[in-house]
Order: structure tokens, then sequence, then C-alpha cells
């Protein structure tokens, strides 16, 4: 056994011990990745060391062929690592995987169907000339295909390893020495080799040197930690931000994205790496649901039924700017700052990427999703954030989403509840000024339909000690008021004085028969004025009524008490100044 021989063994022996080591830390990032790169090292150079070793060259064939399930995938879990240690491992989907994975694929079987074809190498005998008895032979074309792909990948997971080492802290790229020199190394030996530029003859230099690159990328993974950094901040924090980003490049190209982001606007960054982010809202019409906020004041801008909402100006695909007077009917603050066309061939929309951050600026942007469903509909505040390098040049742009719903639903409650209140004391003034109790009546009837969602309402007068019917917005309320379970019911709730809300789906058998009056009857609402009677109110629909409405019902109710007092009051006065107290007849006064 020679050096030459040694160096190989003790090769495979630090392999191995890789392994041993990795296998202990798996749990670490690129662990998994830095075992798989170092099986792939230990069956070349197992391969390697029997191809010397063995006498008859079909045996050495058949261990070269063995070398090459190391050879042809050490470039592509080299790749894989890089991707994996650097924390960008969410950039290489499962489709690049298969494309890269492919050319390893074919060149195994290449190597083992060689024979047939002679593609890859011209077998010519053994070489004795060397440090070591080799197969002495000829590189056929796929042979340089394999060679070219192998430094491609493996040069693009060396740039990716120094990149990112050099966008970390001075105390990290100090740190990051030796995981530079890991990822240099590799290129040496196979120069070495494959360009035959190594003092000694015939002896492949590569497993040594990939065998020192393990050793120095264990060392920084286990030991230096340098990159223990990276994944933490790609994968915790910026991953598991309450808030959303979306990151451009200077060109508008979406470059990243969070999960919170990916969620918020169901989409998956790996399908779209390098789309345009103007194309992006397009194509998902969210640049039609794009709105400026100006505060909870619907009346004082365009808004779509949400208060303060205002939304661009459409016209087919064409947006027009809010600033354009002559276009729009007046000042009106939209999305755009100019206007865009687009082309009859392609029918596309066409904005500028600058015009399109432009037009963000000193403007709240509110994008809402699913707006015409009101249990998913969802508020999410846009604020694109410049990214700039050395504080001066411009390198892209980070999207910030933040989700604001919860906040926006209370600003539509409380401006629903304004506007409900202003509508009340106008109804309470009109029915104020009533002169009769059919027109008090009528009022409730019609508000509680049209603002609170009760359909149908019913007055019953208590008189001689009984509840007779006075008034009701439909005959079906007569019909249900003659069943003796509901009178029953209606004059216990009147006696007690009880303010009484009931959900039919959940109430008594016995209120069942209301669906036989009123189709889909969700609820019924008794609210007794005093002595005087009783209000009932029926919902149908599938809303549920919320306590606001209810409590506005009781509001109207008892304000009707003091007219329906003043109006009685009036008629009897009246009756006595015109008729006679002991025959009933017309008196002079008539």
């Amino acid at each position: 056994m020679n050096i030459y021989t040694a160096l190989i063994i003790a090769n495979i022996v630090i392999c191995f011990g890789i392994c041993a080591v990795t296998i202990r830390r798996i749990n670490f990032v690129g662990a998994k990745q830095l075992l798989f790169l170092i099986i792939a090292l230990t069956i070349y150079s197992l391969g390697y060391l029997f191809e010397v070793l063995s006498p008859a060259l079909e045996n050495k064939i058949i261990w070269y062929n063995i070398e090459y399930f190391g050879i042809a995938t050490i470039p592509f879990l080299w790749l894989v690592f890089a991707f994996k240690y650097t924390g960008f491992e969410w950039l290489l989907s499962k489709k690049w995987l298969f494309i890269f994975a492919l050319i390893p694929v074919i060149t195994i079987i290449m190597v083992w169907t060689n024979k047939y074809h002679g593609l890859m190498i011209e077998v010519l005998g053994i070489s004795t000339a060397g440090a070591l008895p080799e197969i002495l032979k000829i590189n056929g074309p796929w042979y340089w295909v394999q060679v070219s792909y192998s430094y491609l990948l493996i040069f693009s997971g060396s740039v990716i390893l120094l990149k990112s080492v050099f966008s970390l802290p001075p105390f990290y790229i100090k740190r990051g020495a030796i995981l530079i020199l890991g990822s240099l190394i590799p290129f040496v030996g196979s120069a070495l080799y494959i360009f035959k530029l190594a003092p000694v003859k015939s002896f492949d230099f590569i497993p040594l040197f990939l065998g020192v690159s393990g050793v120095l990328l264990t060392w920084s993974l286990f030991k230096i930690k340098v990159f223990q950094i990276v994944p933490i901040i790609r994968d915790m924090i910026f991953d598991y931000m309450k808030y959303g980003y979306l990151v451009t490049d200077n060109e508008g190209k979406i470059i990243d994205a969070n999960k919170y982001a990916q969620r918020i606007l169901d989409f998956n960054i790996r399908s779209l790496i390098g789309y345009d982010v103007v194309k992006f809202f397009s194509d998902r019409d969210l640049l039609n649901n794009l709105y400026t906020y100006n505060g909870a004041y619907p009346d004082r801008s365009i808004n779509n039924g949400i208060g303060g909402f205002q939304k661009p100006v459409v016209r087919g695909p064409v947006f027009f700017t809010g600033g354009d007077k002559k276009s729009t009917g007046g000042e009106r603050t939209s999305m755009w700052s100019r206007t865009f066309s687009f082309t009859e061939d392609d029918r596309e929309l066409k904005i500028r990427y600058r015009d399109f951050i432009n037009s963000f600026k000193g403007k709240s942007q509110v994008l809402i999703i699913n707006p015409e469903n009101k249990d998913l509909k969802k508020f999410i505040s846009v604020s694109p954030v410049p990214i700039e390098k050395n504080g001066r040049n411009l390198s892209g742009f980070l999207f910030e989403l933040q989700d604001i719903t919860e906040s926006k639903i209370i600003e539509e409650r409380l401006y629903s509840s304004r506007k409900k209140i202003e509508t009340i004391n106008k109804i309470i003034y009109g029915i104020s000024i009533s002169e009769n109790t059919l027109d008090v009546f009528t009022k409730i009837s019609d508000t509680v339909k049209k603002l609170l969602g009760f359909e149908y309402t019913g007055f019953f007068q208590y008189n001689s000690r009984v509840l007779e019917k006075m008034f009701v917005s439909r005959p079906v309320i007569k019909k249900i008021f003659d069943n003796s379970f509901f009178y029953n019911e209606a004059f216990k709730h009147f006696k007690r004085g009880e303010f009484r809300f009931i959900d039919v789906s959940g109430a008594p058998e016995n209120y069942r028969f209301l669906s036989e009056y009123i189709r889909g009857i969700r609820s019924i609402l008794f609210i007794p004025v005093e002595n005087i009677g009783l209000f009932i109110f029926f919902a149908a629909g599938s809303e549920k009524m919320d306590e606001e409405n209810i409590d506005i019902c009781g509001l109207l109710a008892n304000q009707s008490v003091v007219v329906l007092k003043r109006i009685w009051l009036q008629k009897s006065l009246k009756a006595q100044a015109e008729r006679d107290p002991l025959t009933g007849v017309y008196n002079r006064r008539y």
C-alpha cells in the first residue's frame, strides 16, 4: 500500500467520521443535506479505492461505474446543501429539484450503459505510468456535459454561500472565512484532475479535496455556527411576523414573501419568484379592491358600501386618476396617479411599476379581500417601504400588509350605529308630531322593517283585562294572535312587564306553528309598554338580530307611549268638549 492509497483510505475514514458527527446533530439546519453530501463522497471514495486496487479491467470498470453514484450526485447535493444552509431552501421548488436532478440521473444511466454507446468514455486499458493503476480512457461527449453541469451546480452553490457570508455583519464575515475556504476547495481538486494540472499523474485528487471541504463545512456548521443566524432570521423572524411582507426588487419583480403574506393573499411564493408585482395584483383582481381610506365618513367620498373607502374610477380595463377633475367629475383620491391604457392586441393592463409605487405616497391604501362575502371579508392595509443600500441606492420595496379587519369592522359598526341613531331621531320627531295612532304604528312598523330587520309588527292594547288587537302590519298577525298558546304567552309577558326576545329555532315546540304563517321566521320580540299594551315584532330571514337593534326597538316602543297618551288624551278632551256627558248628544260647542 503506497501513500496515495493511504490518502484515499484516510479520506474514507474522515467521511465516516463526519457522518457519525452529523447523525448525532441531525436536527441542525443543513445537517441532513450535509449527511447526504458526505454519503455521496464516501461512495465516490470507496469506488475509487476499489477501482485502483482491483487488478482486472472488468472489475475496475464495475467500481468505476459505482463511483458515479457519488460523482454524479455530489454537485446536485452541494447545491441543495447551499440553499438549505443559508436559509433559502424555499426558493428551490420541487419542480426545480426535479430539473436539477435530471442530468445526474441520466449520467448514471449513461455510465452503466456505456458499453452499448460509448458516449461516456472509451476504455483503452489500464494506466501503469501514474501513481495508481487507473482505467486508461478517452472521455466521450457526455462526460463533458456532466463536467460542465457539475461545475455549474458547484459554482452556483458556492456563490450562494459566499454571497450569504458577505451579506452578514463584519463579525460573522470573519467567522465565515472557514466556510469560504470550504466552498472554494472543490474547484481546486477538480481543476487539477480534469485538466491534468496535478504534479502526480493518474491520481484523482477530487475525493481528497472534497473530504477537506467536508471537514471545514462540518466545523462551520456545528462548531462555529456561522450560518445559524441566517435561517433564524429568515424562518423564525421574517416568516412569523404578525404582519405580512412582500419583497420586490427595483424592477418590480417579486423576490420574497413571508408566510403571513402568502396566507392572506392566497399564493405560494415558490411559484411567483420573478413575477411582476403589478401583474400579480391585476391577475388576482386585487387592483379593483384597493381603496384609499379617508376615515369613517362614506358620505364625503365615493364608497362601495364600506365606510370611508373609495374605489378607483374604472372604465373597462382602464384606470383613471382621482386628480383629473374633468374625467371624474370632482377631486377624488384614487389609487392611481395618472391614466393608464392597454393595447387592443393583448388587452392587458399596462401600469408602470414606478407609477404603482407613487400612487401610495401620502395615502393610506387598504386592500379588501372577499368584499362580497360578509363572513370572509378582510381589510388589509398596504404600505410599500423602500429598501436602500448604503442609504442611497434603491434596491427594491418591502410591501407591509397589515390585517386591520377588526378595527375596520368596529368603524363600520360605529358608522352604522351613528346613521341608525340619526334616522331614529328623525323618526321619533315624526312620531312626536303625529295626530293619530295609525300614523304612529305605521312609522314604527316601517322603521323596524327597513332599519332593524323586523318584518312584521303588531300592537295589542290592554283593555278590560284582555289584550285586544289594535294594529297589525299584516293580516297574518291576527291569525297568529288567535292561537291560544301565543295569546297566553303574550299576556304573560305583558303582565310581568317582561321585555323578552325569543329565538324561534331554540324555542319550545309550541312556537313551531308560527312557521305555518310566516315563512322563515327566526325570532320574536315582546315589548310591554307600561300598562297600555304590548308591541310584538317578528323577524324572518337568515340574519341574526343583534342587541343594538333590539334596544332600538325598545326605544321606539317606549317613545310611542308618550305620543299615544297625548293622542288619546286629546281625543278624550275633544269628546268631552263636544258631547253631553249624560246623553252623548253633540252640544252647542260642537
